[in-house]
């Protein structure tokens, strides 16, 4: 009888070891699912007056090396749009009239970065990234004559003419952002705030061309992705 007890006792023993081995910790880390791919939005905040971010609908691929750390590719369609201020401006009558640039140019965009995540509440995390985006494309830039006068007790806008010279642009972004999304088994979705854009612009047109640096815009990102 106390021999069955001590084998008992050594099977329970060796199942209890068994249960903690390494290969079921090596198993249990395999099935983190460590790589993300999805779409988002990258909208600009506020109006287009002056100049604006680049507004971009994509895809974008995570790889988490870490629970906590890992980096993004994006790419996708980028849509760049600016209202100059008014340059020339003239009174006839009750009449003013206005002259000012409009910018629309569309472009292909990809991108990178570094990320990195914290759980604060079970599928609740907040993260933090800072991301580097370039991008190159075509379009036109249109120099507006508007018209404004008073129709009984209201003003009335009117386009005159519209003149316009096509152009090419190269972008250049790198922006810090944090956000927070809700990661489930095979879906995440959440959103991403960015405070400052550090984005250089050059328009190149018949004449010549046009550099700009700017860090006033800010620009949010909304995204799904698949987790695998």
């Amino acid at each position: 009888m106390k021999k069955l007890l001590t084998a008992l006792c050594c099977t329970a023993s060796l199942t209890t070891f068994a249960q903690s081995t390494p290969s079921d910790k090596i198993q249990s880390q395999s099935k983190e699912r460590k790589n993300e791919i999805g779409i988002f939005t990258h909208n600009n905040i506020g109006n287009i007056s002056s100049t604006g971010d680049v507004d971009i609908l994509g895809v974008n691929y995570n790889r988490w090396i870490t629970p906590n750390m890992g980096y993004r590719i994006i790419g996708g369609y980028g849509m760049y749009n600016s209202l100059g201020s008014v340059f020339q401006k003239s009174v006839v009558l009750d009449t003013f009239i206005d002259k000012n640039i409009k910018t629309h140019i569309n472009m292909a965009v990809i991108g990178g970065g570094l990320q990195a995540q914290k759980n604060v509440f079970k599928k609740v995390y907040l993260f933090a990234a800072v991301e580097l985006r370039g991008g190159y494309g075509s379009g036109t830039s249109d120099t507006v004559t508007t018209k404004s006068y008073k129709d009984k007790d209201f003003y009335t806008s009117d386009v005159l003419n519209r003149i316009g010279t096509s152009n090419n642009m190269f972008y250049l972004g790198l922006s810090p952002s944090v956000g927070i999304k809700l990661s489930g088994k095979r879906l995440s979705f959440g959103v991403e705030l960015y405070g400052l854009n550090l984005s250089y612009y050059n328009i190149s047109k018949p004449g010549g061309s046009t550099g700009n640096f700017d860090m006033g815009t800010i620009s949010q990102r909304l995204f799904v992705n698949f987790r695998f």
